[in-house]
Order: structure tokens, then C-alpha cells, then sequence
């Protein structure tokens, strides 16, 4: 799956400005893992999508980037076979 992000918005409460970093980094390095291999046709949009994962106390900014990566990978493969694209 060719998947092209144009924007990836994180909203993390109580991380200060270099652990946020960090963090996006982290998610969309475990996003490029974790996203699903099947090949798609070329030029098919999903639009947006919401995603919510939220955190236990004591969450590792590695473990929460992996739980937040693996949920908009699940909510990008669910977006596509709702709309018949993947």
C-alpha cells in the first residue's frame, strides 16, 4: 500500500516541546512500519481521519507512539474497506 500523508496532526497533553518531537518522530516511524502491505490503485483518497488513543499513567513516549501508530494504521485499513479501497 502507497500511502502518502499530507499532514499528521498529534495533540499530546503534559509532553514538553522535545519529548513531543520526539514523539511525532516516533509515530511516524512505527506508522511506516505498522501500515498494511496490500497493493491499492493509484489515485484513491481517504480524505481525513480521527484517531483517539489515550494514555495510561506511566506510558513510555515509545510504548504510546507504537499503541498511536498501530491505531490510525487499524483506521486506515478500516477507512478502506469501508469505502471499498483497500
Amino acid at each position: 500500500m502507497d500511502i502518502h500523508v499530507d499532514t499528521l496532526r498529534l495533540k499530546i497533553a503534559g509532553m514538553d516541546a522535545v519529548t513531543a518531537r520526539r514523539f511525532a518522530g516516533l509515530v511516524a516511524e512505527r506508522l511506516a512500519a505498522t501500515m498494511p502491505e496490500e497493493p491499492t490503485e493509484p489515485g484513491q483518497q481517504l480524505g481525513s481521519l480521527s484517531v483517539s488513543h489515550q494514555a495510561r499513567l506511566g506510558d513510555s513516549p515509545d510504548n504510546l507512539a507504537m499503541a498511536t501508530a498501530g491505531d490510525i494504521s487499524r483506521a486506515v485499513r478500516s477507512a478502506g474497506l469501508r469505502t471499498g479501497r483497500g
